[in-house]
């Protein structure tokens, strides 16, 4: 049964396009195209800054209130979890979609009532990291409508609303380019997500992938499809505006027109995590300790930028901690690093016992301790920063 759903639903969303008098042609891999007015086949990257834009920019907000309220208004429940750090057993260490929301009621079997949801969920996908730049980043967030027992016309009514929603927002959709992409389930993978069966519509405009509409079955489950469509919010506000650079979307002005994508990426990710209570859980743990290597050292201007951070993770959560102790304990983490590396650069690798606690002090009250704990450290300290400042 779930397969000839599947089945009719490509094949309304092939008529869906046709209807509405849009072009289809092969693509790689036993792919389909949809388009209009850009052909796939000479579409490039970056291609979308050259379209027309609206006259006034917007900003994540702007988007998301849009977004919020069109799908509000339309009976989806708008939904988000706090519960940004996964649990053990999960398949992630961080939260990556909405749909995780429900990752251990699917798999099992209890499979959620079929009102339309809403999401507006901060999310991490740590494998982003080595691709981080211009329209990449690693923590974003990831507006979607998921629906539980959801027929091909529930997934199309789906889609259609989106269109609709992504046209208002200030995006020609004539300009968009559609791939339906068929999913084969791979039954020998550990991860469950990759054994369900179905498809996917990328949706992609100027070179720019913008999310999907898919509509999948779990294998070995009697209950129809499910339809979860999801977008990046950083990049759709990046299309409509059309910024020079990525960074201006993502980044804290006025530091966004210098700072290099990647210490943006870490200093958006860092916050959300430290706020979601970090320490319960080790192996999430060493993929934060990946981002506060990549910032420099700590100082005001930092600090202020981790406070605006999260501030605007907190229009879409309520964090588990407050700003005031979330800060308190990034500037303790990022204190021990920096302060590790002094250690290292005077060429004294390992942190006596008796400054474990002074690690994690600023550079100031370190130093102190470090000379009152061995005067002889003085001169190496005045030295290394006469020569490296």
């Amino acid at each position: 049964m779930q397969i000839c759903m599947i089945n009719e639903a490509k094949n309304q969303i092939k008529n869906y396009f046709h209807k509405n008098r849009w072009n289809s042609a092969p693509a790689p891999t036993n792919n389909v195209y949809f388009y209009k007015n850009r052909d796939p086949n000479e579409v490039k990257q970056g291609d979308f800054l050259g379209y027309s834009k609206k006259k006034k920019l917007v900003d994540l907000l702007d988007v998301s209130n849009h977004l919020g309220e069109t799908f509000s208004s339309q009976g989806y429940i708008h939904t988000s979890t706090n519960e940004i750090i996964r649990p053990k057993n999960s398949t992630t260490f961080f939260i990556t979609s909405g749909i995780q929301h429900y990752e251990s009621e699917i798999f099992k079997g209890c499979i959620p009532n079929s009102d339309p949801k809403f999401f507006m969920q901060p999310v991490i996908r740590t494998n982003y990291r080595k691709g981080v730049g211009e329209g990449n980043v690693s923590s974003f967030i990831n507006p979607s409508t998921i629906r539980f027992n959801s027929t091909p016309d529930k997934y199309l009514e789906d889609l259609d609303r989106w269109l609709d929603s992504l046209s208002k927002a200030g995006l020609y959709l004539g300009d968009f380019v559609f791939t339906l992409s068929p999913r084969n389930p791979d039954l020998t993978s550990k991860n469950p997500w990759e054994k369900n069966r179905g498809f996917a519509l990328y949706c992609s405009y100027g070179g720019l992938e913008l999310g999907d509409a898919g509509y999948f079955a779990i294998l070995n489950h009697d209950d129809k499809p499910f339809s979860d469509i999801g977008f990046g919010l950083e990049r759709i506000t990046w299309a409509i505006n059309k910024n020079p650079s990525f960074r201006e979307v993502v980044g804290i002005y006025p530091n966004a027109f210098s700072q290099d994508i990647k210490t943006i990426d870490s200093l958006r990710t860092i916050p959300l995590i430290a706020s979601s209570g970090i320490e319960s859980n080790s192996d999430a743990d060493n993929q934060f300790k990946k981002y506060m290597f990549q910032l420099g050292n700590l100082d005001n201007e930092v600090q202020q930028q981790l406070g605006t951070y999260y501030d605007f993770w907190n229009n879409f959560i309520s964090p588990k901690i407050s700003k005031e102790k979330t800060l308190a304990y990034l500037s303790g983490r990022l204190n021990e690093i920096a302060n590790g590396r002094l250690l290292k650069d005077i060429d004294s690798s390992k942190i006596p016992k008796t400054l474990q606690k002074s690690i994690k002090k600023s550079r100031d009250l370190f130093i102190r301790d470090l000379i009152k704990f061995n005067p002889q450290f003085l001169e190496k300290i005045r030295e290394y920063y006469q020569t490296n400042e």
